[in-house]
């Protein structure tokens, strides 16, 4: 079975697990879950469906019938509270907890390192035009708002572990062309922290920098659904239109943040 480290919804490793034990073993039902743990079979399902939480009566026993042990029960049982909070900022602590769990235990977490803190993948940025070697000081200016040293020199052992820069001819680092990726529901918990602080920086620079080295625009507007496919799909189209014109970019003096935002302003969906 895969690791219960590759999972960020204990619903979904539920589901997993049972399934593989299915295919395992015949006399695997919702039943035989129903035996072992006292957990109504209906409501069992409707847990696995995420209509449900598991309440927190059952949730020693159901780790015990999973056989978790050790930084396994540990995660399993942060994830059931991860899941179950409402407040940002305990999910956010969460979070860490389950973060510190995944690498101790071994398991490599490169997107979310890549995505953790809002100067790491600027920093890649900077170094391809930014001669660096070991000098954090000179680095940490170069950013607005500022960064210290210390956050220079973990976006660079960060870079350095993921394979994202390595050192040229001259011993300068500067961005490789790897590519590393974890499973989706890292990678999307990761860049939705990474968008909420660069939407901070954006509101930010309006007091930061003046109008002519910025450029920020709203729109209000009342629209179809349809109209909505529409418009995402030009913000698409202009998203890669900006990529080739930075592709054939010959001199680069900075380092910028494109944010392109949609989102309802009633009780519409996108």
């Amino acid at each position: 079975m895969d690791s219960i480290y590759s999972f960020l919804d204990y619903r979904d490793y539920l589901k997993y697990h049972f399934d593989e034990s299915k295919k395992e073993s015949s006399v695997f039902s919702f039943r035989y879950v129903t035996a072992k743990t006292g957990i109504d079979s209906g409501f069992y399902s409707k847990i696995l469906s995420k209509q449900k939480h598991l309440g927190e009566d059952r949730v020693e026993v159901l780790a015990d019938f999973l056989s978790l042990v050790g930084k396994e029960r540990d995660y399993f049982l942060t994830l059931i509270y991860y899941n179950r909070a409402r407040s940002e900022s305990v999910r956010q602590e969460l979070f860490g907890t389950l973060v510190s769990l995944k690498q101790s235990a071994g398991t490599m977490i490169e997107d979310y390192r890549y995505f953790s803190e809002w100067y790491t993948i600027p920093v890649r940025e900077i170094l391809s035009h930014f001669d660096f070697i070991d000098d954090y000081a000179a680095l940490a200016k170069q950013f607005s708002p500022a960064i210290t040293e210390r956050q220079a020199s973990n976006a660079i052992r960060t870079l350095t572990e993921l394979s994202m820069i390595a050192p040229d001819e001259q011993g300068f680092l500067r961005p490789t062309e790897n590519n590393l990726t974890t499973g989706d529901q890292w990678r999307s918990e990761a860049v939705r922290r990474f968008q909420r602080q660069m939407i901070i920086l954006a509101s930010d620079s309006i007091e930061r920098f003046p109008k002519e080295s910025r450029d920020i625009s709203t729109i209000t507007l009342s629209t179809s659904k349809r109209s909505l496919d529409r418009i995402r799909e030009r913000m698409a189209q202009a998203r890669r239109e900006i990529v080739e014109i930075i592709a054939s970019e010959d001199e680069v003096d900075g380092v910028y943040q494109i944010n392109m935002q949609v989102f309802p302003l009633t009780g519409g969906t996108l």
